[in-house]
């Protein structure tokens, strides 16, 4: 699969974000802290397992935060002290600590591959003109964002997320989850399976989803049926991915799209 430059980007702005949270802490081993005059360097490798294991034992007690109470099922029955940290280099050598293997819900990180299926048929120039690229400055499931600015906004919040998938040619909201099932089965080197617990306990409850789809159509900025679309977006979200397939991922797209050798585990 031809790597596309929207995942580089979603890439880049993880990597951001990590960088953040090493200046607010000590420096994990192997790695020196940055600064604004100098791009951060990666460990080399054969420390990557060290600093996979002390990444995991600083952060694994960490209580901030909360399971995300909208969704049912993801707020009453995963656990929220699961935690998982995996590199993988190029080269397809993973390193792994924790919950790395257990399979939570995709969710919005589903987005960008979508998104890549989107632009390999259709090219950059259909999500600029069709959906957007473009910050909304409100939450990512806002209605009122929709509304001022009769715009999608960009592909990775929930107006454009539901866009992307209205925009994969297909005949039938079925032939459209097929296409993108195989999509992330081409990415995670198989076939990712789908948790019916989370799809029922999200379809019970995307009302929001279904006003913005419908929003989006009348503006006609929707590409396929509103709620067609959302139940294919819903199930798409309610894929299974671990830490670790997830990382596999990102080094299919540091390889140029390429499958890593996904056999190869580092100590």
């Amino acid at each position: 699969m031809p790597v596309l430059p929207i995942v580089y980007s979603l890439l880049a702005m993880s990597f951001i974000g990590c960088q953040s949270l090493v200046l607010e802490n000590p420096p994990l081993a192997g790695i020196s802290p940055p600064t604004q005059c100098r791009s951060p360097q990666a460990p080399e490798e054969e420390k990557l397992g060290c600093v996979v294991k002390e990444a995991h034992a600083r952060f694994k007690d960490d209580t901030e935060g909360e399971n995300f109470k909208d969704i049912d099922y993801l707020a009453k029955k995963v656990d929220s002290k699961l935690f998982g940290v995996a590199i993988v280099t190029i080269d397809g050598k993973v390193y792994a600590a924790g919950d790395s293997e257990y399979p939570f819900a995709i969710e919005s990180i589903s987005k960008p591959f979508t998104l890549a299926l989107v632009m390999q048929d259709q090219k950059e120039a259909a999500v600029v003109e069709r959906i957007g690229v473009e910050p909304t400055g409100m939450p990512f499931n806002s209605l009122a964002a929709v509304k001022r600015h009769q715009s999608a906004g960009n592909p990775l919040v929930n107006a454009g997320a539901i866009a992307s998938v209205s925009l994969v040619q297909a005949t039938s909201k079925e032939e459209r989850w097929e296409k993108i099932q195989h999509t992330y089965k081409k990415f995670a080197g198989i076939e990712l399976k789908f948790n019916t617990e989370v799809y029922e306990s999200e379809a019970e409850t995307n009302q929001r989803n279904c006003n913005i789809a419908k929003m989006l159509f009348g503006y006609g900025l929707l590409y396929a049926d509103p709620l067609d679309t959302v139940d294919v977006y819903t199930k798409q979200c309610s894929l299974t991915v671990t830490t670790t397939q997830l990382a596999l991922n990102g080094g299919d797209v540091g390889e140029q799209g390429r499958q890593s050798h996904h056999t190869r585990t580092g100590g």
